[in-house]
């Protein structure tokens, strides 16, 4: 449905050849993947959490190193696809993960694998905090509220433990992240300014002129949108000409810094609500779903770890256009479909009583 949304928008629009269409389709393989996923041996796909870690301390790392050795913010661009909103973002995203895997153990080695597993959550989120990432921090409340419901089942001690974690990340990140402090002061000096002066080019009021333009873009064609890539960037530029937007934005912004103003201005409404239902209201009402029902286990926890994942994404997406890379709408889909796969009642209910005649025959062996 969300491709044919997106074709119908495109189509109508003129840009059915743009590379909108094949990043819709990697959305789309949502689907296949989950059945793929469903497939293999739950004990072989849970072994999938070691790429968590495995980025949490790679992402981490290319965060820390920078400010360590030249004193800078990490320009990411210089290594990577991202720029450090995006790099940081995804960091954090990682770094959470990797707090909640520490229940979900594999392994003979639990003390070391846990360890690891800190290591790894410890090294990526203080990297987030390095990279004085704002748009981050909008996504904490979302990752709090969801480990606060997962751990309310689990003993007193528990959940000692994870306020005390909680707090002392927030202690660091508050005395240490001087870079986000700064950065923030900056915010609200730069939000006050767009008041007076709404076509300043700092990196508040960009993109509020990048969502007063996309508004603008979509009440004139709230249907199916102008469209994307040259076509938005040639709408841009009108923007400019009747001054509601600068010149220098115009000159270089391609999109509106907001995944859902994307679809907006891009689509219209066809490709906004299958957008908005497509990636992110239906993961996560099936994660909810699952998450309600599935009893105190891995996949109340596989549950968990979706929302993490669609509602960080939800929430990064509010100020950065996250699904401006292909990679990064692959990476989304592919964990969505693994967690799915992970989640889903079904398959645990058929892999628990295979695991239970198999233990039975065993024992009468």
């Amino acid at each position: 449905m969300f491709l044919l949304l997106v074709v119908l928008a495109q189509a109508a629009n003129g840009s059915l050849l743009d590379s909108g269409l094949e990043k819709t389709l990697r959305f789309a393989l949502m689907v296949p993947l989950v059945l793929v996923f469903r497939t293999i041996d739950v004990r072989t796909l849970q072994h999938v959490q070691w790429g968590v870690v495995a980025a949490a301390l790679l992402m981490g790392g290319l965060l820390i190193f920078p400010p360590v050795v030249d004193g800078t913010r990490p320009y990411t661009a210089m290594y990577s696809r991202y720029n450090a909103v995006e790099f940081g973002n995804l960091a954090m995203l990682f770094g959470v993960l990797c707090v909640f895997l520490c229940d979900w153990r594999v392994t003979r080695y639990v003390r070391l694998e846990v360890l690891i597993k800190l290591l790894a959550a410890f090294v990526a989120l203080y990297g987030f905090v390095l990279s004085a990432t704002r748009t981050g921090w909008l996504a904490a409340p979302v990752f709090l509220l969801i480990g606060a419901a997962l751990i309310l089942r689990r003993s007193w001690q528990a959940r000692v433990v994870a306020l005390v974690a909680t707090v002392v990340f927030l202690v660091v990140a508050a005395t240490m992240g001087t870079g986000l402090k700064d950065r923030v002061e900056v915010g609200v000096s730069e939000f006050s300014q767009c008041h007076e002066q709404p076509l300043t080019d700092s990196s508040i009021c960009i993109r509020m002129q990048l969502a007063r333009a996309a508004a603008n873009l979509f009440l004139e064609s709230p249907w199916v949108g102008v469209g994307t890539g040259t076509r938005f960037r040639h709408s841009l530029q009108e923007q400019a000409d009747k001054g509601a937007i600068s010149p220098f934005v115009a000159a270089n912004y391609g999109e509106p810094h907001n995944d859902l103003l994307h679809y907006l201005a891009g689509y219209g409404i066809l490709g906004a609500l299958g957008a908005l239902l497509f990636i992110y209201m239906l993961p996560a009402w099936y994660f909810a779903r699952f998450f309600m029902t599935a009893p105190q286990g891995r996949r109340r926890l596989a549950a968990a770890m979706g929302l993490v994942v669609c509602l960080g994404f939800a929430a990064f997406g509010l100020t950065e256009m996250m699904f401006r890379s292909m990679v990064t709408a692959s990476l989304y889909s592919v964990w969505i479909a693994v967690l799915l796969a992970l989640a889903a009642p079904e398959r645990y209910a058929v892999q628990d009583a295979r695991l239970a005649t198999e233990s039975a025959g065993s024992q009468a062996t």
